[in-house]
């Protein structure tokens, strides 16, 4: 894929379904994620992060393909590899980068420490900086839930100390908020498994 081929896409901050079928057919063509396609997705997701449902979901299928699939052994994220993922954010992850991060450790076998802590305080800083005041919605519980139950994350399924951690952290901080109940829930929850697992 060539940036030129990329210029018309997101120019109005938006993916639309067209472009998606464009950027997939684009991408997968040669069933390989070169790294010029990945570099001009990553400035893709940077000027246009939302967009039809589709888009997150190419996205994060381009990158885990690209990060976890091409190289040997494949399923694992070196220290690395993730040094080359996080270069190749512009910025602050935005909600599609940060939905692809967790997204990653969830597709992966096994991630860097390293890793699992900057998505755990990127999580964090997006739920607690946001103008409208710091409140847990129900896709902030959903995405919360995904990264500290990933498969690829610091404790491979179980909730650990860094994990529990970011709940009580969110959870104090937004205190009286008006959290959604699916925040509640999962704050039991996760701190239960963390103090049935120790």
């Amino acid at each position: 894929m060539s940036q030129p081929n990329l210029a018309a896409v997101g120019e109005s901050g938006l993916i639309s379904a067209d472009d998606v079928l464009f950027l997939r057919r684009t991408v997968f063509k040669d069933g390989v994620v070169s790294t010029a396609e990945i570099d001009a997705l990553f400035a893709l997701a940077a000027r246009a992060p939302k967009g039809d449902p589709q888009w997150p979901m190419f996205f994060e299928e381009a990158v885990a393909d690209f990060f976890l699939r091409e190289e040997e052994p494949q399923g694992y994220l070196t220290s690395e590899e993730f040094g080359a993922l996080k270069a190749r954010i512009l910025g602050a992850p935005n909600a599609l980068v940060l939905g692809m991060l967790v997204a990653l450790t969830e597709k992966a076998t096994k991630t860097p420490e390293e890793m699992s802590a900057y998505v755990a305080g990127e999580i964090k800083r997006a739920i607690l900086s946001r103008p409208e005041g710091a409140r847990v919605s129900k896709a902030d519980s959903a995405l919360v839930a995904r990264f500290i139950y990933a498969a690829g994350g610091d404790g491979n399924v179980s909730v650990t100390r860094a994990e529990a951690e970011l709940l009580f952290d969110i959870n104090d901080a937004t205190r009286g908020a008006g959290n959604d109940p699916a925040w509640a829930e999962l704050f039991v929850r996760g701190v239960a498994a963390h103090l049935m697992a120790h």
